[in-house]
């Protein structure tokens, strides 16, 4: 990692890794996959790139080094890696990380658009995180209210957690599902609807019906705000104005982001009526103890690729909370199941090959869109070899 530079990454290994096939891309993805372990040295090969409009070739090759890892790790752990958590460390460490919110400027964006909102402004936050515009809104409207929308449990329990600490009265979490935003309490109309850095997680063929639901938030005179990377920003407002809305002049203060403002055509169709928010669950509240690093539980995400041992002298709570049975066929392969032939449906436990280990590191770069479409030309058939090639590994 500290002999290659991001010039070397951008002018080199991405182009062999896009424009080569079988042994010369499986060798550039082998150092991908190294260099891209170092999250400190994603964040400066970012800007590197992002200098330069490359941005969405780098995300394509993480896109796809990242489906391959999950395949490996979804054969040999059962599990799928979370995108937004990949280092099994918490959101705050991907979402609250230092170069993120230098890049953002959450206290700047808001105050720019301050001069357009009431002191008892209603804000909705869609897919807030851990609340970095949530809270930045709430403060500097302490007259005002902010919904913040998520669909992951983490992320509410964190802003929970900080409301409470900090005494945040002003700031309401609010659960969402993955086909849009609900209503609000007591019919409630939005002044400000903010999204950032979510439409990237919405399937292409379900965005336009995504933002249709966010006109169906706002107040009539009430704006919408989008925060994304700039190599998606055009697809963004087709979408965005396929759903009613109207694009206005926005200045650019986002660094290496597109910021654009937008509010509903009066002319355009009424949109859907909202559904009630879904119940929330026991692991949105604030209490909720997580369950041990060291037990499976979709909250590990490391994949031990260690020397295995024999299945009798594991310790039993490895397993808990697991869906299947785990044992020994007596052959030395622990299973999770038997077919009907009596064959090992996992790989035998055997010592690990240091190459297989070194080329199963991992990835530690940004979070991606599952299917979402190769932005830079790459095949089906190019990602097909790649997960062929890992597979026989």
């Amino acid at each position: 990692r500290k002999a290659l530079s991001p010039q070397d990454v951008h002018d080199v290994l991405v182009p062999l890794y896009l424009g080569k096939q079988e042994l010369a891309k499986d060798a550039a993805a082998k150092t991908l996959r190294i260099v891209f372990s170092d999250v400190a040295w994603v964040e400066r090969a970012t800007s590197y790139f992002e200098e330069r409009g490359a941005s969405a070739k780098l995300y394509q090759v993480i896109q796809e080094l990242n489906s391959l890892e999950q395949l490996k790790q979804l054969h040999t752990t059962g599990q799928s890696a979370d995108a937004l958590s990949f280092t099994g460390e918490g959101l705050e460490a991907q979402l609250e990380s230092e170069r993120r919110v230098a890049s953002l400027q959450p206290q700047k964006v808001v105050e720019h658009f301050l001069g357009h909102l009431s002191e008892k402004a209603i804000i909705v936050d869609v897919g807030a995180g851990t609340g970095i515009f949530s809270f930045a809104f709430a403060a500097a409207l302490p007259g005002g209210t902010v919904f913040a929308l998520e669909v992951r449990s983490d992320a509410i329990r964190a802003i929970k957690t900080r409301s409470k600490r900090e005494q945040i009265t002003n700031v309401i979490t609010m659960r969402m599902d993955l086909s849009g935003v609900p209503a609000l309490p007591e019919g409630a109309l939005a002044d400000l609807v903010f999204v950032c850095d979510v439409l990237e997680f919405v399937p292409e063929a379900a965005r336009e019906s995504f933002a249709l639901k966010l006109r169906s938030l706002l107040a009539p005179d009430g704006s919408l705000v989008v925060i994304c990377d700039r190599s998606r920003a055009e697809a963004f407002i087709i979408d965005i104005q396929d759903a009613g809305f109207v694009q206005r002049r926005c200045a650019q203060i986002v660094s290496g982001r597109r910021l654009m403002l937008f509010s509903a055509d009066v002319a355009a169709a009424p949109p859907p009526t909202l559904s009630q928010p879904p119940a929330e669950v026991p692991e949105d509240n604030e209490e909720y103890i997580l369950p041990s690093q060291s037990l499976a539980s979709p909250q590990s995400h490391e994949v031990d690729l260690s020397p295995s041992k024999d299945v009798e002298d594991e310790d039993e709570t490895s397993h808990a909370g697991a869906d299947v049975d785990v044992d020994d066929d007596g052959k030395g392969c622990r299973i999770e199941e038997l077919d009907a032939s009596e064959e090992c449906l996992l790989e035998e436990n055997g010592a690990t090959d240091p190459q297989v280990e070194a080329d199963a590191a991992p990835l530690r770069a940004g979070p991606l869109v599952d299917g979402e479409k190769d932005v830079a030309g790459s095949s089906s058939a190019e990602t097909a070899t790649a997960a062929a090639a890992a597979a026989e590994e």
